[in-house]
């Protein structure tokens, strides 16, 4: 099993948090795919440090300007999407910058909340973020709801038992198989 760590900076450079392991599940010339499994230690920039509540398997792209955290919660899944730099996979770690916008999606109700968009309005201005990036952000928040609506990629009922049973399969943890009543 090869194990990585996940890194998030913002655009200033500086270390945002980094969660200790991810197994890597899947690399495609698209994205990565990783599974950080309960308990897993998670390291914020002001030292606080906390542990994942559930499983989560995570989409990494390469392309787009977003990447998804899928919690496996009791009662449905999650969807966490940073917006952020496309992934750079490097000297086994998993490196991107944080661009404050997150979109947060309930599996069961179907509802999409944007989160953090007073923090992006402060940050472009205190980092200088480029214009460029600024558009290129706004355009991939939405195609990310597209993908929400239409069910694409890690959205899909497919993409997700796809990779939850891979990570199964590599775990060897039987317990976990309850969470595919969670993916129907």
């Amino acid at each position: 099993m090869n194990f990585y760590k996940q890194y998030a900076y913002k655009s200033n450079g500086f270390f945002h948090r980094f969660w200790q392991e991810a197994l890597l599940l899947a690399e495609t010339k698209d994205y990565l795919i990783t599974a950080t499994p309960k308990s897993t230690r998670v390291v914020e920039s002001t030292n606080y440090i906390w542990n994942t509540q559930e499983l989560a398997i995570n989409y990494f792209s390469k392309n787009h300007w977003f990447n998804i955290i899928i919690m496996f919660k009791k009662e449905e899944l999650i969807y966490y999407c940073n917006m952020a730099s496309p992934c750079l996979f490097e000297l086994n770690s998993i490196k991107y910058i944080d661009y404050d916008i997150d979109l947060k999606y309930y599996s069961k109700s179907k509802r999409i909340i944007v989160l953090d968009l007073e923090e992006f309005k402060i940050n472009k201005i205190k980092y200088n973020y480029n214009p460029i990036i600024i558009k290129k952000l706004e355009d991939e928040l939405i195609i990310l709801k597209e993908w929400v609506k239409y069910e694409i990629g890690p959205f899909s009922k497919d993409f997700i038992l796809k990779y939850y049973h891979i990570y199964l399969k590599m775990n060897g943890d039987n317990n976990e198989s309850k969470n595919s009543s969670l993916i129907n």
